[in-house]
């Protein structure tokens, strides 16, 4: 905080007293109606004021003397302390206090039953303090020339006087009002304390300090010899500050406070005149001492009520440097458009001014400030709103009508709660900037709404982004949260869109970056690394924190959001966790990376390493067609390794119509990963192959370090072999997982004569001993049929395992994730060894190396065992050993052949096929809530369970399944259309919102419109009131006060203090008995209409030089 610090004057005497030239105040009354310049006329003539009466030194040293009109207070000592019986200074009277410095004190305080009306001059060199529990009023002939003033109806204690602890306290009702002209020294400092405080004429303190504060105790804090601020320490009932005059504070400040007592926000601090605090640089003379440049501070606060700002607060700096600071804080903050607020510089460093309440709103009616004033005050503040909670308000900040300016300034929002943005705000100047801080949401509810050159977006909680986004012109967008929710279309051609989620991106709409635009992407990388008591791998281990996440439509196979890269030349298009990224734009490229043609099966494939992403979707038929007649048969995948520690990044993009055919193979898109795969589909890929090992649609083994998420794949495999006892693995999406897969989908329809271990999803989980840590699988789903048939049983299924999701799970872990498709199998024939399970989820579950786990999936898909060398036979899994399943359901049905047809079970009368499950080895444990709704076939082979084991299950009900049980992944089609609509739902909330706003601004033109019929019936009542009989008059006064009522700006109507008759001075000798502090009545003059505050309302001030108009709504220095 800044000080400003007075240069002393040590010697006392006249010689020494202030020699500022007084203020030429002139107030322009406006013309008075015929009955009140009656009234005045017959009023009796009030008294003459007299000087300061019955004083007395009660601390420290002083004399007092009169002659004349004036009296004299000779100070010895720094401090001192007089109590009057009454101190009122009459027209033409003058006190002078002469005091050891500039630094000295005096507090005269009355303690008599009369108001001090000040109708003279006081002049002092050092610091006049009057304390009058009945009120003090300097009227318009008043003329203070002090060091420093502090004028309270509040009392403070002799010890804490003289100690400097200028701490004030009181509960009068009395009032403080300034109609004069009161300066102090370069340096100085006035205040103005009690519960009602106003001024009307002129408070000047060049590079000092100047308060008027409300409240019940009031503490003055200095620093130094300088007033640096304000305290309230217990407000009062309906506290009100007022400024109707001028207050002049050029290279110091000003504190206009109020605080309230009650809690119905009774506290006001209006200004409809001018406060000006303006920064003073190249100083010369006495003030330079205090340095070259002082910048000008403002500050109006109402805790507890409204701070209305209707005139002028101007801390600007016309001769250079930085602009000051304007403060206007309370519960609530109203900003009329006849306002003027400015901390321009004439050398371009604006200054600040803040808006601090309780909730906040920009609209063109009904709000707290008008686009349109916010609008122009941009031109010459950077402005910031700072929203809390309290008062009754949430703290949030609606901007619902348009901002539009042009200046190199910046808008700051800062809320608590949520900002929302309903309108557009658009800063035009190249230089211009919007800051918006939100405790929780940042909301993005108008179409186009961010147009400014640079923009920093921060939430608490989440962006969402819910209109349509279209930024033109080239800028900085930057936005951070927890996540963010992109969920209408955002288009941007030029400049860098920043994206910076503590957790997720989440992509439920199309982004398109063309031209010269970039994007810079930041998301946790971090996984879940819950671990149990036992150090165990909990149900959530290896969920991703963080991510891009485009959101999944089951009903097309595809991600309904992306990020395009069309026609993009930008140097650095795409920067994700600070690793640019190369884009691919086509297949042929993909195909290129490993530096092997996948067509021809010329090159060598080596590693691939580095950042990689789709730019836009691909084709694997070159030009896109309906039949794609033209689309490329690859023999072999188009990326051979992808290494550790590297990113095939989709951004939600589509790679149709891939095609690999070959006699022997590996793989799909990938034959193995040991880096991270996400967010991109695969839609009617195609794999033929007559022999192979790990084959999958996307990738043939996620390895061990392999990561895959947000990954979907639909289409076809065939795996037509003539090998005998092949050990393929397929699955739909993975061959063979060791790695993390998260929130993936495959709709693969896999038809296969041979195999080791086929599943919908994947063909064989294989983890390891490493506590569950390995091989796991989240939150996704297989919806393509599994079809194993064959008519010799030379070509079938040695030992092997057929599931909807998996084959085998082999000391895997997969959570929450289902399998819809239909498992078929029809195999007949004699060979010898046998498929071990076939299962509507999995067909092995075999804690090989570590127990192995499934919880809280489903299987909705029917099991069909047509014939077949078959072990076990289950609706939900075939065969388990060292296996836990919870949590789980089978939904679909079970059809097994008649006896005879399958070498094992049912013919030798054994118990094979399971509603549930195949089998029940020791150390296989079914717990908690698992559902099946029956089979059908021969009645002695259905079973709960084949072989009827005791196992560990706390509920096995053929109840439908709990909510969230055995549920597939959330990301489904319908999810999809959810979010979709809720981000609807909010752009046709902001367009309601923008349209009351629309509404609200015709009424008003509605209204201005009007203004001509009002003056109209106001003239006819006048003219009536002129032409008829005393009745009819009266009528027609009556009617007409109403319209004007109706039609009147209200503001400040609820106070006006009338100017007193000056008291009769009582002898000096004549001891009055000291008394209670008791209210002075306020009395509002006769023809006074509403609106017209305290008293007369003043229409013009002469200060310094200056004139200034204060009804002209612009509150600016005018030339005579």
């Amino acid at each position: 905080m800044m000080k400003f610090e007075r240069k002393r004057q040590d010697s006392p005497g006249p010689a020494n007293l202030p020699t500022t030239k007084a203020l030429d105040l002139v107030v322009r009354r406006g013309a008075l109606t015929t009955m009140t310049a009656i009234a005045a006329l017959l009023a009796p003539p009030r008294c003459a004021l007299a000087n300061p009466a019955g004083g007395t030194v009660v601390d420290g040293s002083a004399s007092i003397s009169q002659s004349g009109s004036t009296t004299n207070i000779h100070q010895s000592t720094n401090r001192a302390i007089i109590d009057w019986q009454s101190f009122s200074v009459g027209a033409g009277e003058t006190v002078n206090f002469y005091q050891p410095s500039s630094l000295s004190a005096t507090l005269n305080r009355v303690i008599g039953n009369e108001r001090s009306v000040i109708d003279g001059a006081i002049n002092a060199n050092g610091a006049v303090f009057l304390v009058n529990s009945a009120g003090v009023m300097f009227t318009h002939n008043a003329t203070v020339n002090v060091g420093g003033l502090v004028a309270s109806t509040l009392g403070i204690s002799n010890s804490d006087f003289m100690a400097g602890n200028y701490r004030f306290s009181g509960s009068s009702a009395a009032s403080v009002v300034n109609r004069g002209n009161i300066r102090a020294s370069d340096g100085g400092y006035i205040a103005l304390l009690g519960r009602t405080v106003s001024n009307e004429g002129a408070i000047v303190a060049t590079l000092g300090s100047i308060a008027l504060a409300s409240g019940d105790k009031i503490t003055l804090n200095f620093g130094g010899d300088s007033l640096v601020d304000v305290s309230i320490d217990k407000g009062t009932y309906k506290a009100l500050v007022a400024n109707k005059g001028l207050i002049q504070a050029d290279g110091g400040r000003v504190v206009m406070t109020a605080k309230a007592a009650d809690a119905v926000l009774s506290a006001q601090v209006n200004n409809s005149g001018i406060v000006q605090a303006r920064t003073l640089s190249d100083l010369t003379g006495a003030a330079a001492a205090h340095g070259t440049v002082r910048i000008g501070k403002i500050k109006l606060l109402a805790s507890g009520g409204t701070t209305k700002v209707t005139g002028k607060l101007d801390a600007s700096a016309p001769q250079g440097g930085r602009g000051g600071e304007i403060d206007t804080s309370g519960d609530r903050v109203k900003i009329a458009d006849s306002a003027v607020i400015t901390t321009a510089s004439a050398t371009g460093q604006n200054g600040n001014w803040v808006i601090d309440p309780d909730g906040f709103t920009i609209a063109a009616a009904g709000g707290d400030i008008t686009g349109a004033m916010l609008s122009s005050q941009l031109g010459s503040n950077n402005v910031t709103i700072l929203s809390t909670s309290g008062g009754g308000s949430d703290g949030d900040i609606n901007v619902n009508d348009l901002v539009n300016w042009s200046q190199n300034t910046t808008l700051t929002l800062t809320a608590t709660n949520a900002i929302n943005v309903n309108a557009v705000l658009t800063g035009s100047g190249t230089g211009s900037g919007l800051v918006l801080n939100a405790g929780t949401d940042v909301n993005v509810n108008a179409p186009s709404s961010l147009q400014v050159a640079s923009l920093v977006a921060t939430a608490g909680g989440d962006v969402n982004i819910n209109a349509a986004q279209d930024w033109t012109t080239a800028g900085s967008w930057s936005f951070s949260g927890a996540n963010i929710n992109v969920n209408d279309t955002v288009d941007w051609s030029a400049g860098t869109l920043t994206l910076n989620a503590a957790s997720f991106i989440n992509l439920n709409a199309v982004m398109t970056a063309s031209d010269q635009a970039s994007l810079v992407a930041t998301y946790n990388t971090a996984i879940d690394q819950t671990l149990d008591a036992d150090g165990v791998a909990t149900s959530t281990y290896g969920e991703p924190l963080g991510g891009i996440k485009p959101l999944y439509d089951s009903a097309t196979g595809t991600y309904v959001g992306r990020i395009d890269f069309v026609n993009n030349s930008a140097a650095a298009p795409l920067t994700i966790n600070g690793n640019a990224y190369t884009l691919i734009t086509s297949v042929s490229q993909l195909d290129m990376l490993d530096g092997k043609n996948s067509v021809t099966g010329e090159g060598d494939a080596v590693s691939l390493e580095g950042f990689y992403a789709l730019a836009i979707n691909l084709n694997a038929c070159g030009a896109v067609s309906a039949t794609c007649a033209a689309a490329v048969t690859y023999s072999s995948p188009l990326i051979d390794f992808l290494s550790n520690g590297s990113v095939l990044e989709g951004l939600g993009h589509d790679i149709a119509n891939l095609r690999i055919a070959a006699d022997y193979g590996n793989g799909g898109l990938l034959r193995y990963n040991s880096g991270v795969v996400r967010d991109l589909s695969l839609s009617n890929v195609s794999l033929a192959y007559t022999s192979g090992n790990q084959i999958g649609a996307l990738i043939g083994v996620n390895g061990l370090f392999g990561q895959i998420f947000n990954v979907s794949a639909n289409g076809a495999i065939d795996l037509v072999t003539t090998d005998t006892g092949g050990t393929s693995i397929t699955g739909g999406l993975v061959g063979q997982n060791s790695g993390l897969i998260q929130n993936s989908h495959a709709h693969v329809d896999i038809r296969s004569v041979n195999g080791n271990s086929i599943g919908g999803f994947v063909g064989t989980n294989f983890g390891g001993p490493a506590n569950h840590t390995t091989a796991i699988i989240l939150d996704s789903t297989a919806s393509g049929d599994v079809r194993v048939s064959a008519t010799n049983s030379n070509y079938c299924c040695g030992g092997g395992a057929i599931g909807g999701f998996a084959g085998a799970n082999k000391s895997g872990s997969i959570y929450r994730s289902s399998a819809s498709g239909n498992v078929t199998v029809d195999t007949y024939g004699s060979k010898d060894t046998s498929i071990t399970g076939v299962g509507g989820f999995v067909g092995q579950n075999w804690g090989q190396f570590a127990t192995s786990i499934i919880d809280s999936s489903v299987a909705t898909g029917n099991v069909i065992v047509l014939g077949g060398n078959v072990d076990f036979v289950g609706g939900f899994y075939g065969s388990a050993t060292n296996t836990t399943i919870s949590n789980s359901s089978f939904l679909g049905t079970i059809s097994a052949p008649t006896p005879g047809t399958i070498y094992k079970g049912i013919e030798s009368n054994t118990e094979v096929i399971g509603v549930f499950g195949g089998n029940m080895d020791p150390g296989v444990k079914l717990v908690g809530n698992l559902y099946h709704p029956g089979v059908s076939g021969p009645s002695n082979s259905i079973g709960r369970v084949a072989d009827g084991m005791t196992y560990d299950v706390k509920s096995t009900t053929s109840t439908e399944p709990s909510s969230g049980q055995g549920a597939p992944t959330s990301t489904t089609a319908q999810d999809a259309a959810a979010a979709r609509q809720r981000a609807a739902n909010s752009t046709q909330q902001a367009t309601a919102q923008r349209q009351a706003v629309a509404d609200a601004a015709a009424a008003r033109a509605e209204a201005v419109q009007a203004a001509p019929r009002v003056a109209n019936v106001l003239a006819s009542a006048t003219a009536a009131e002129a032409a008829s009989p005393s009745g009819s008059a009266v009528a027609a006064t009556a009617g007409k006060r109403a319209v004007e009522a109706r039609a009147a700006d209200k503001l400040d109507d609820r106070i006006d203090i009338e100017e007193p008759a000056p008291p009769r001075a009582p002898p000096v000798e004549k001891k009055r008995p000291q008394r209670q502090a008791a209210a002075t009545p306020a009395h509002k003059p006769r023809g006074a209409g509403q609106g017209s505050g305290f008293g007369t309302r003043i229409r013009s001030i002469d200060a310094g030089g200056q004139h200034y108009e204060l009804n002209d709504g612009s509150a600016a220095p005018k030339n005579r």
